[in-house]
Formats: structure tokens, sequence, C-alpha cells
């Protein structure tokens, strides 16, 4: 499963990858810059949104995280 979320401005773009720990990249996409990134879970990464545009959080088996 592969999951991409642009913030609500649309500057950014967050991006599951489908590493062991379902890793999360926040990158600015346009000057193809990465941000951000760290691990999540073990297990699969369901879904991810956006609260703002410094705040978002996953979900999936067996966790909800909100990241910073």
């Amino acid at each position: 499963m592969r999951i991409l979320k642009f913030s609500p401005s649309g500057d950014k773009l967050l991006s599951i990858g489908e590493d062991d720990f379902h890793s999360v990249a926040i990158y600015d996409w346009a000057s193809a810059r990465l941000i951000a990134s760290d691990k999540v879970d073990p297990d699969p990464v369901l879904s991810a949104c956006w609260k703002n545009e410094t705040e978002f959080a996953t979900c999936g088996v067996k966790h909800l995280k909100i990241f910073t």
C-alpha cells in the first residue's frame, strides 16, 4: 500500500514507505527537499491525514500516532 498526502496548503508532501517500519517522510516537493522522516510502526499503516501545516496523524493495524 502506498500513501501520499499533500498538506492543506499543498506545499508539503507526506509519504508512507513500504519498508519494515512503514516510515513517514515529509517533503517540500517543489524544491525536492526532504524536511523530516521517522519510523511509524512495524504493522501496516492504512491511512494518514494532515491536521494543519505542522501536524498530521497516521493510523493502521493497532496504532494511531500524531506527529508534530
